[in-house]
């Protein structure tokens, strides 16, 4: 299904676009994370695992959500883990195997 067939099936049920949101995952959702990493400097995966060794008082619930959010986005769309936890590899280029370029599943759009 084209992006305006997908219109179109939304106009046919009724659904507003405005309650149409285009997204390209995991590219967005990888965009999200690594700019949640980069504001509060701290990794994803210790948002995730809630580790005990990072203050993570400084996080509003309202920001932990949308981080978790966008990590299950990230991970559901096979998003490349060697692109997240920024802070602690900071200087660590991606592996040679990573396959960002190749995003499977991409999904366009999200209805609200």
């Amino acid at each position: 299904m084209n992006n305006s067939e997908f219109m179109e099936l939304m106009n046919e049920l009724g659904i507003p676009e405005e309650n149409i949101i285009e997204r390209h995952e995991p590219q967005d959702s990888l965009k999200e994370l690594q700019e949640l990493e980069k504001r509060y400097n701290i990794d994803t995966s210790d948002v995730v695992n809630q580790n005990s060794n990072v203050d993570l008082s400084l996080i509003s619930k309202s920001v932990f959500e949308k981080w978790l959010n966008a990590f299950d986005s990230f991970i559901e769309y096979h998003g490349d883990s060697s692109l997240i936890d920024t802070c602690k590899n900071q200087y660590v280029l991606p592996s040679s195997s990573s396959q960002e370029a190749e995003f499977v599943n991409s999904a366009s759009f999200f209805v609200q």
